[in-house]
């Protein structure tokens, strides 16, 4: 996720997420490579999607780059994140 696609990847994530969803777990297992954009989006969804009653959850290995990025950025001061989707949904049962 990068300046090339993280307006599209946005438009794409807020279209989906109806609002009677309580949460958008955003699944980054595959993402390879994250820049500036890429956190910048993150905040923002949070951020909408806080303002709609809704919360953002993050689900990145432990191991990869982007989870590198995250804690760097520290993200995870506003997002949740979670090495897996089981660990996530142990977390949220």
């Amino acid at each position: 996720m990068d300046l090339s696609n993280a307006q599209s990847v946005r438009e794409r994530l807020l279209s989906a997420v109806p609002n009677t969803a309580t949460a958008l777990v955003l699944d980054l297992s595959a993402t390879e490579y994250m820049d500036s954009s890429g956190i910048r989006l993150i905040f923002e969804l949070a951020e909408r999607l806080r303002s709609r009653g809704q919360r953002l959850e993050i689900v990145v290995p432990g191991d990869s780059f982007v989870k590198r990025v995250l804690v760097l950025t520290e993200v995870q001061r506003v997002v949740p994140i979670s090495a897996t989707v089981a660990e996530r949904e142990e977390r949220s049962s």
